[in-house]
């Protein structure tokens, strides 16, 4: 390869990793949706994650091949342990969209519980705060956590009204939250 094409390459996977970034950012700094919002959402973050595991992926691959590891164990191992992100992340694009494709499951008048976990602003992670509303055992086999958004968060903990909640399957999002007393 010369060395025109290696520094065009270089210059596509840095603007990918740029927009990446970009992307990366801004979604910390936006507040949580609900609804069709939330999971396109869900999917544009997932896509993030496809981008960033690729470019990882190719820089790692192209330096195998460079140093004409692939055949051996090593190289075998490291592809494997490379590839495997990919794919989970990937998976997580795919849940995203036949979450879109399905229509809400809805629970009416549940027993439920509100939870949140804290974000924390530190070198090794970036987490916004998020909120739960776990429905009861009653209505499914396993204990269903649904997110929902500050504002639904902050009525639903203030008061304890009868709840009816339609959530998207596969990620969990809720769709839609009436409150009736």
């Amino acid at each position: 390869m010369d060395t025109r094409r290696k520094g065009f390459i270089v210059l596509i996977l840095f603007i990918l990793l740029g927009i990446a970034a970009v992307i990366g950012f801004t979604d910390f700094y936006i507040p949580d949706a609900i609804g069709r919002q939330g999971v396109i959402r869900e999917i544009i973050k997932a896509c993030n994650g496809v981008i960033i595991a690729g470019c990882f992926t190719f820089l790692i691959i192209y330096a195998l091949i460079k140093k004409r590891l692939v055949k051996t164990l090593p190289g075998i191992l490291i592809l494997i342990s490379v590839i495997i992100p990919d794919l989970l992340v990937a998976g997580s694009v795919s849940k995203g969209i036949m979450a879109l494709n399905s229509n809400p499951i809805t629970i009416e008048n549940c027993n439920y519980e509100l939870e949140y976990r804290a974000g924390t602003l530190s070198r090794t992670s970036m987490r916004k705060t998020r909120y739960y509303i776990n429905i009861a055992k009653e209505y499914s086999p396993i204990p269903t956590r649904i997110r929902i958004d500050k504002s639904s968060y902050d009525y639903l903990n203030s008061n304890t009204p009868n709840v009816t909640i339609s959530y998207y399957p596969y990620v969990n999002i809720a769709s839609e939250i009436n409150i009736w007393k």
